[in-house]
């Protein structure tokens, strides 16, 4: 087990130039509402609309969680994706959408997303400093009748407040069918330090899968129509977190792929535990 997860981490190292599939979207402004993107007519598993691209191949929001998905490709695994910049398309086909510090999906976009899920579709939404909190009330949470499987209340910490720094609750982790982690899984998570994430109002009927220190949930997930979306409360990328350079970002990434129905075929993915 380690050496695998050791193999797949420096591949993960390794291929961090990766250049994946892009396609360009029109930019969301804060003084109207955003547009919808060209339609991605191909189908894939997984679709990614990157809130913040950058100018640069690494100062992209979702440049770790495309790498690790080029690699899963490339050491043989069976999954499908496309990156999108900063705006939902106007119409797409996958099992699994992931919102990466989207700013604001708009009211279209948000009827979309709701059909998707409706429809056995999964959603999976990261934080970061560009989401409006207001937006993703009032459009996907919509006072627990929405998609967002809590509230937002406010964004909690600081880059440079090392006090603040909050670490991953090993025994509050709910992925894989709720059993425990192993005791490698149990350090990996430990490793983790986050420094900014938005706090959460759980709804009624989420499901908390992982927990901070400080008993502040990490990811929350709902079950909405025939589907299924889940909330991270903390970025994709470095900007508030180690996460995405710790071996544990693999595990996570793959068990919620796994869960959204999505099998990469790679041993440590499969089965119940994380």
């Amino acid at each position: 087990m380690r050496r695998t997860l050791a193999r797949l981490f420096s591949a993960f190292v390794l291929l961090a130039a990766l250049q994946s599939p892009t396609f360009a979207g029109p930019k969301a402004t804060k003084d109207k509402e955003p547009s919808l993107g060209p339609a991605v007519k191909k189908p894939v598993d997984v679709l990614i609309v990157d809130g913040e691209p950058g100018e640069k191949e690494l100062e992209s929001e979702t440049y770790f969680l495309r790498t690790l998905l080029g690699v899963t490709v490339r050491l043989g695994g069976k999954v499908s994706f496309q990156v999108v910049n900063t705006n939902l398309p106007a119409a797409f086909t996958c099992k699994l959408i992931i919102l990466a510090n989207v700013e604001n999906v708009g009211t279209k976009g948000a009827a979309l997303l709701e059909k998707h899920v409706k429809n056995g579709g999964g959603l999976l939404i990261f934080c970061g400093d560009h989401v409006d909190i207001g937006k993703y009330n009032s459009l996907l949470h919509k006072q627990e009748k929405g998609l967002l499987p809590g509230r937002l209340t406010k964004t909690v910490g600081t880059a440079d407040d090392k006090a603040a720094v909050r670490r991953l609750e090993p025994d509050s982790c709910n992925l894989g069918g709720g059993d425990p982690p192993d005791r490698l899984a149990d350090r990996l998570l430990n490793g983790v330090a986050v420094t900014r994430y938005i706090k959460v109002a759980p709804s009624k009927r989420a499901a908390v899968e992982l927990k901070y220190d400080n008993g502040a949930p990490v990811i929350l997930s709902q079950t909405f129509g025939k589907g299924r979306s889940v909330l991270v409360t903390t970025s994709c990328d470095r900007e508030w977190s180690n996460l995405p350079t710790q071996p544990i970002y693999l595990l996570l990434v793959l068990k919620m792929l796994e869960d959204f129905g999505i099998r990469v075929h790679w041993p440590m993915a499969q089965g119940g535990k994380l």
